[in-house]
């Protein structure tokens, strides 16, 4: 295709036309005699260097082209005086109009190749939003344990027996996890209420109530005789909320606040003191113990004539109470002066 647009025709025999040659590279370059001066200037330093006209490039290239023949003497072309410059028949301007297309070939191709390959992805056109999927509008399967917000207690005796079996289980892990009477709404005691009302004396839940609280009665018991007197109030006081009616749940738990008054009374702790010993009392009213450290208590803040009815009842069921009688002395103005001064303890 180069060759055609150069005008390079080649004679019958096959081989190229130094005629055709010299007519294209002239329509190409301009008219020459001869010869035709390469379009190309290496510098004005450089000789001419002509090659034996008709001469075409071969295998070896232009290397080929560059080495003179014997029979060409060097000659210059029409320059002004003292510029040399480097001329080449047509065969050489053929080769290197034919390197060129070449390479503006290639070059182009490369090009589209990295245009094709490497091409931006669209973008939709502004003002198109893309369409969302509509959601599932079904609505979710009813629970199926009845609920009545109105009256909460009459939806427990509507359970049916896989519910109440549901619950025992729940139960069962509160046990296990020491949640007896804690957290609201994940403990023992409530969901054995619960069972109570959907199926009153459940065997299972019967069950669950004794064997938990018989543990809670044993851990309790242990704290107490170890004087570790908060743990042993955890205990009781849960035993007491899972069992209401039981008399010696509720002494124990007396008996461990009274404990626990009496050593806040001996610390100087007094507004503590009253508090425990009031909540004993209410437990077991003839805790005298608890009565005793209530009435010192309020001697001690200032409180004398309640400390004085307090001392009182706790001699009338117990007469030959030492530490009632000396306290009673004290509050009364009777008894010694070091005594009178609140320092007896």
């Amino acid at each position: 295709a180069v060759a055609a647009v150069l005008g390079i025709r080649t004679n019958d025999d096959g081989a190229w036309s130094d005629e055709g040659s010299r007519t294209g590279m002239e329509a190409f370059f301009g008219p020459q005699t001869g010869r035709h001066s390469v379009p190309i200037s290496l510098g004005h330093a450089l000789p001419a260097v002509t090659t034996r006209p008709g001469r075409l490039p071969s295998v070896g290239g232009i290397a080929e082209l560059l080495e003179p023949g014997a029979d060409d003497p060097p000659r210059l072309p029409a320059h002004p005086a003292g510029v040399p410059s480097l001329t080449r028949p047509s065969s050489l301007g053929s080769a290197l109009g034919i390197l060129a297309g070449l390479a503006f070939l290639g070059g182009g191709g490369y090009l589209a190749y990295g245009y094709l390959h490497h091409a931006p992805t669209p973008k939709p056109p502004v003002g198109i939003v893309e369409k969302k999927q509509p959601t599932s509008t079904t609505a979710p399967p009813p629970d199926p344990t009845p609920t009545n917000p109105v009256d909460p207690t009459q939806a427990d005796t509507q359970l049916t027996d896989a519910e109440v079996r549901g619950l025992l289980e729940w139960a069962r892990r509160c046990a296990d996890g020491n949640r007896i009477i804690a957290p609201p709404g994940d403990n023992l005691k409530e969901l054995l209420d619960r069972i109570d009302k959907a199926s009153p004396s459940n065997p299972a839940a019967t069950e669950l109530r004794t064997r938990v609280g018989g543990a809670l009665g044993r851990r309790g018991t242990l704290a107490l005789k170890k004087q570790r007197l908060e743990e042993a109030e955890d205990a009781f006081r849960a035993l007491v909320a899972l069992k209401p009616d039981d008399e010696w749940s509720k002494g124990r738990l007396g008996r461990t606040l009274a404990l626990r008054a009496d050593r806040s009374l001996s610390r100087r702790k007094y507004t503590a003191a009253i508090a425990d010993a009031t909540s004993a009392l209410e437990l077991q009213p003839d805790d005298a113990l608890a009565r005793t450290v209530r009435a010192e208590s309020l001697y001690l803040t200032g409180k004398r004539e309640q400390a004085i009815e307090e001392y009182r009842q706790v001699l009338e069921q117990r007469p030959t109470d030492k530490r009632a009688r000396k306290g009673l002395a004290l509050a009364m103005g009777t008894g010694p002066k070091k005594a009178r001064s609140g320092k007896h303890r």
